[in-house]
């Protein structure tokens, strides 16, 4: 059974990796990402650690690819896919949600 740590952090890196799709990641969008992802449930510090690596190095194609490969892996079920959006529904607003959700192909295969 897949842990929700293990879902809560590939998550988060989905999310760093996709605000670096351009290339660059500004300090509004780092404080906003660090604002996001202190809210979610279960984030260790050595989960943070794990996180900083992402935001602090541009992350390419190739890795942003197997981030959300590997998401997609953990959200292998409309169940595991409604807990893991769940997280961030209950923090945040839809329309905030729906817009990183929308760049995240979430298909259960």
């Amino acid at each position: 059974m897949e842990s929700s740590t293990n879902i809560t952090l590939s998550l988060a890196k989905v999310m760093v990796a996709a605000a670096w799709a351009d290339g660059q990641i500004n300090n509004d969008e780092i404080n906003c990402l660090k604002d996001i992802l202190f809210h979610l449930e279960g984030m260790t510090a050595s989960d943070w650690a794990e996180i900083d690596i992402y935001i602090e190095s541009p992350v390419d194609e190739a890795e942003r690819q197997r981030l959300v490969t590997e998401l997609q892996a953990r959200l292998s079920s409309p169940t595991k896919k409604e807990s893991g959006l769940s997280r961030l529904w209950t923090r945040w607003p839809v329309s905030t949600v729906w817009s990183v959700s929308r760049s995240v192909p979430f298909s259960t295969r």
